[in-house]
């Protein structure tokens, strides 16, 4: 592992937009070595066999291209006009914009 300083906290908090004090500073740096210190012990952990990677697969079917009727769809709303759905207004107009 390369070693993590107390510069290198300073330009992270600094990154981060973060204010330390000189307490946080001491607290958060242990913090951040232990925890490079675990990924350090991650990395080297022994794995047997080939892993099969995962790859996106399409688990659904595949599209179909069916015919319908505009109409019986407008057919069952509550209420339309000139074949479009009618639905409550629920924004305000602006005037003089």
């Amino acid at each position: 592992m390369a070693e993590f300083n107390k510069e290198d906290l300073l330009k992270v908090a600094k990154l981060s937009a973060l204010d330390l004090n000189e307490q946080e500073i001491e607290s958060f740096g242990e913090q951040l070595k232990k925890v490079l210190n675990f990924i350090d012990q991650i990395t080297e952990v022994k794995t047997q066999g080939n892993i099969e990677q995962v790859r996106n697969k399409n688990i659904f079917r595949e599209d179909e291209i069916l015919s319908s009727n505009a109409k019986d769809v407008i057919n069952q709303a509550p209420e339309q006009q000139l074949n479009y759905f009618v639905v409550p207004k629920i924004l305000n107009e602006t005037k003089g914009a």
